[in-house]
Formats: structure tokens, C-alpha cells, sequence
């Protein structure tokens, strides 16, 4: 909830403070493109984290069954999977309040900065993937 609650709010502030203060910042995206980044990072953003999740929810229980409850209690408790809960909400928002801020009043503009919170905020969500799969590859078991 608190990354939610933060992207939401920032995704409601620093757009409008870029279009009052910072008119002049412009990258050369097209309206278009901008729209079409911003929805297929939302789109992609989503139905990643279902499937990780689920994928995810579903080793936890299958490993409840194959392993002690004590290894599924410290997986599910684990902060990276919280966080990345968090960091994969925080990208989906962000890419649907920053949609809403590109052409705002007509003024054929995309907001800089937002753009770009946007590209480095998916890069991030990339990189808790790996995080993600370091910790489910834990569940293995492997012959030794």
C-alpha cells in the first residue's frame, strides 16, 4: 500500500509541476508513442505480475507439501517478494497517471521527466525479476 500510495501521489504532482515549471524540456516523443509506451508498459507491468505470482504462489504451495513448513514460512515472508509486489504496482500506476499528463489541455506535449521515471521504473522491475527467480530457485531440490 505505502508504494501505491507514493506513486500515486507522485505520479499526481511531479507531472504537474514538470508542465508549470519545466515547459521548455522536450525529447522529440510524439503523442502517439508516448501513448503507446506508457499503456504497453502498463499492460506488460500487469500481466507480469500475475504470472510471477502465480507462478510464485503456486511453488510456495507445492513446496509446502515437499519441503518443511519452516522453508515455505521464510519464503513467504521474504522482503524481496513484498517489495517486488510493490516495486511491479508502483510501474503499473505510474504508467497510467503518466498517460494521463501526456497532450494534458491540449498542449501536445509529454511530460519529460515522467517519461523517463517510467523507462527506469521498468528497468527496475526487470531487475527484481532476477531477484524473484534467485529466490524460487531456493525451492529446488537438487542431488547431491
Amino acid at each position: 500500500m505505502i508504494y501505491s500510495g507514493v506513486t500515486i501521489m507522485l505520479g499526481l504532482v511531479f507531472p504537474h509541476l514538470e508542465y508549470r515549471y519545466m515547459p521548455g524540456f522536450n525529447h522529440g516523443v510524439t503523442i502517439p508513442v508516448a501513448i503507446a509506451l506508457f499503456s504497453s508498459v502498463a499492460q506488460g507491468v500487469l500481466a507480469l505480475t500475475a504470472i510471477v505470482f502465480s507462478l510464485a504462489f503456486v511453488m510456495v504451495q507445492f513446496s509446502s507439501a515437499a519441503y518443511s513448513p519452516r522453508l515455505v514460512l521464510w519464503l513467504s515472508r521474504d522482503p524481496i517478494i513484498w517489495h517486488a509486489m510493490g516495486l511491479f504496482t508502483a510501474t503499473f500506476l505510474y504508467s497510467l497517471v503518466a498517460l494521463i499528463w501526456v497532450d494534458r489541455y491540449g498542449a501536445g506535449r509529454v511530460p519529460f521527466f515522467s517519461a523517463w521515471l517510467v523507462i527506469l521504473l521498468l528497468i527496475a522491475s526487470v531487475m527484481v525479476i532476477s531477484l524473484l527467480m534467485q529466490r524460487l530457485a531456493l525451492l529446488q531440490v537438487t542431488g547431491g
